[in-house]
């Protein structure tokens, strides 16, 4: 054997070494307590706990926030005579991560609703620094649940500062045992907890009774500054392909449980950016509507519905406090009886 062949054999056999190790690196850090959107952990189990409690069928809603905060279970319940259970989180999360939330608490017969926000038509297959970091942190059990193939993928857009971070981060766990999440009666009070499990009402909702003085008082009153947050990107017409597959795999996961599943759109706030009368609003709205109806999805609700004032809001363009939320139920669940 020459000398270089004994070259290149030691250095791809090390090499094969250090990738190895820097493989088991990787999952040894997975759960580590980094900083994070931790709350979003005991938000799911509660939300779990609440849909396993729940029998069938029912309306479920999966989204991010604009539906954690702005969906009243009690009106659309009385409205519509059906169970309510709220699956919605974080509009960061990739909407594969969706799918897999509904995949695990589907039921029979359910009637799904998905009021996404606009973000999920325009994003890509590329994971966020946020959705890695969060789903290495307290998203292990995901991770673990994707194919091989989903799992490098994930590993590759993962910077090594990352794992380091996960590798040498110590300290107590950044989240409520499951038992003590388990035993916690749900809110009922709309007294409002930031970003805490203990805020979720019967149907998984979190209600905020009350109207933010501070952002939302300054973007109402200087419009001009806050022109792109108050525009909800509507300049921009993308409908990506994977937004595509991942709304047709939670048609699909309904539609294989005998349910219905439907669209609908975000709450939103009725600046002079976005509103009923706004030309690239509408032009906006319309050709997300058309993509839906090619994918055969129902958008319930005219694009406007939930397009209120900025008092109906609390501390985000899309988190409706609970005067606004009960509006906006009360309408999704009329379009909703009118559709069945």
């Amino acid at each position: 054997m020459t000398k270089n062949i004994k070259l290149i054999i030691t250095f791809t056999a090390l090499s094969v070494f250090m990738f190895a190790g820097y493989v088991c690196a990787y999952y040894l850090q997975i759960g580590k307590p980094v900083i994070a959107e931790w709350w979003l952990k005991n938000t799911l189990e509660k939300k779990e706990l609440i849909s396993e409690s729940t029998t069938g069928p029912r309306i479920v809603i999966i989204s991010g926030s604009n539906s954690l905060f702005g969906i009243s279970g009690d009106v659309m319940e009385r409205k519509t005579g059906m169970k309510v259970v709220n699956l919605a989180l974080h509009a960061n999360l990739d909407i594969d991560y969706l799918v897999y939330v509904l995949r695990r608490n589907i039921k029979k017969g359910d009637i799904v609703i998905a009021p996404l926000e606009y973000e999920y038509y325009r994003r890509d297959e590329t994971p966020t620094t946020w959705f890695i970091t969060n789903m290495l942190g307290w998203g292990g059990d995901y991770v673990r649940t994707r194919s091989v193939f989903e799992q490098a993928r994930l590993l590759s857009f993962t910077s090594k500062d990352r794992v380091i971070e996960g590798l040498i981060t110590g300290g107590p766990n950044k989240y409520a045992p499951y038992d003590e999440v388990k035993a916690m009666p749900p809110a009922s009070d709309y007294s409002y907890r930031p970003y805490l499990y203990t805020s979720l009402d019967k149907y998984g909702s979190m209600q905020m009774p009350y109207y933010d003085q501070g952002i939302l008082v300054r973007m109402e009153m200087l419009q001009d500054k806050y022109r792109g947050t108050l525009s909800y990107g509507k300049t921009d017409l993308s409908f990506t392909d994977y937004a595509r597959d991942g709304i047709m795999a939670m048609k699909g996961i309904t539609e294989a449980a005998g349910g219905k599943f439907y669209g609908t759109w975000p709450a939103s706030i009725n600046s002079q950016f976005f509103n009923k009368d706004d030309k690239q609003a509408k032009i906006f709205s319309q050709n997300i509507k058309e993509k839906m109806a090619a994918l055969h999805i129902r958008m319930l609700c005219e694009p406007f519905y939930a397009n209120l004032d900025f008092k109906m809001f609390t501390d985000t363009m899309y988190h409706l406090n609970r005067t606004g939320s009960m509006i906006r139920s009360e309408r999704l669940a009329l379009c909703l009886s009118k559709a069945e």
